[in-house]
């Protein structure tokens, strides 16, 4: 009697064994067939043109939305941003659409990106350079890499630093704002005493991020007259904290020589400019 119960109950472990494996085969299936669903759309999903560029060569560029946006040229693509909508690019309705817009570097082997994207305030403007080398498209350069920082507030200047060059850029302020500054910072050190605390590197340093810097527009031209265009980028300046010991709200221009390296030749504001040449372009794209 034991051992047909022991035979019963081996007949009955088998048998389930056997359906959960049989289960297991059919989810992976189910699993498969999804991945391969899911394959089959994506390469289905139809691919839009947002702009295109015929070089001097007769090669040819695109930036091509199909999910993100890329560049592409030949056999490669770059990613420019794999974080937008359709609702950004396209009759949105709201507000303007992102664009993507690609452009000649004059006078090189340079490709430029400049992407728009409006805001309640600005438009906020993303600069990015390619590189062609060997039939190759190389990423060479963006203007996310600037970053501007308060590093010192003083009854005469603003002194101000900057990512791309180890210079500090100098903003000179009048009077009235100086004066402005030296009360701001008569009251922020008598409530820093009350804590034992005073106006030293450390509060420099706690308040080099309360100087904002957009870029919202990017113009080329050749300043210096050699036949080859340099970047504009303008941008507007402003700071925040209850801290910050200067109230700016300034518009400037960023000027770069792109060569075998990006590199950063003079910072202008639109209070100190003396050349009616750049007159426009503070206010952004010309």
């Amino acid at each position: 009697m034991k051992r047909r119960l022991i035979i019963i109950s081996t007949y009955i472990i088998i048998g389930i064994l056997l359906f959960y494996k049989g289960t297991g085969k059919e989810i992976e299936a189910k699993k498969e067939q999804g991945v391969k669903i899911s394959q089959t759309k994506d390469a289905k999903k139809k691919e839009r043109v947002l702009d295109k560029l015929v070089l001097d060569n007769g090669g040819r560029l695109q930036i091509i939305y199909n999910g993100d946006v890329v560049i592409s040229f030949k056999n490669e693509r770059i990613m420019l941003d794999s974080n937008i909508t359709e609702e950004k690019l396209f009759n949105n309705g709201k507000m303007p659409n992102v664009e993507f817009r690609l452009h000649k570097i004059t006078g090189s082997s340079y490709i430029g990106v400049t992407e728009y994207s409006p805001s309640m305030k600005t438009m906020d403007v993303t600069e990015r350079i390619f590189k062609i080398n060997n039939d190759q498209l190389i990423s060479f350069w963006s203007s996310d890499e600037i970053v501007l920082n308060l590093l010192k507030v003083d009854k005469n200047y603003v002194e101000i630093g900057s990512s791309v060059s180890p210079k500090p850029i100098i903003l000179k302020l009048t009077e009235k704002e100086g004066q402005a500054v030296v009360n701001k910072l008569e009251d922020i050190r008598i409530n820093l005493k009350k804590d034992n605390l005073n106006t030293d590197k450390s509060f420099w340093k706690d308040i080099q991020d309360n100087l904002i810097g957009t870029i919202t527009g990017c113009n080329w031209l050749d300043t210096d007259k050699d036949g080859d265009n340099e970047m504009i980028l303008s941008i507007y300046c402003y700071t925040v904290g209850a801290k910050t010991p200067v109230h700016l709200r300034e518009n400037g221009i960023m000027i770069f020589e792109v060569g075998e390296y990006v590199e950063l030749k003079k910072v202008i504001f639109e209070r100190d400019n003396e050349d009616n040449r750049f007159k426009e372009y503070f206010i952004g794209e010309v």
